[in-house]
């Protein structure tokens, strides 16, 4: 079952790690210019995925993790394993 504090903790380790990664790639180092794992993620990219796991994430709902990689990869994210 989903609780606000899941949500919440979602939400705080998505950015977390998304800002981590884009920084990683911002140190004029053309070797880590796609962020730690080859990908650019932009602000606009982190509001769209906040967005998506909001509306997808609703308190209370028991979801399948699979379920909404597959959802999000139908919807152009890309997979974050």
């Amino acid at each position: 079952e989903v609780h606000a504090e899941d949500v919440a903790e979602a939400l705080r380790l998505f950015k977390v790690s998304t800002m981590a990664a884009s920084s990683a790639g911002s140190d004029n180092n053309p070797a880590n210019a796609g962020g730690a794992n080859g990908l650019s993620t932009s602000r606009e990219d982190i509001v769209r995925a906040e967005s998506f796991l909001r509306t997808r994430l609703v308190i209370g709902t028991i979801v399948n993790k699979q379920r909404i990689i597959e959802e999000a990869a139908a919807r152009g994210y890309d997979a974050m394993n």
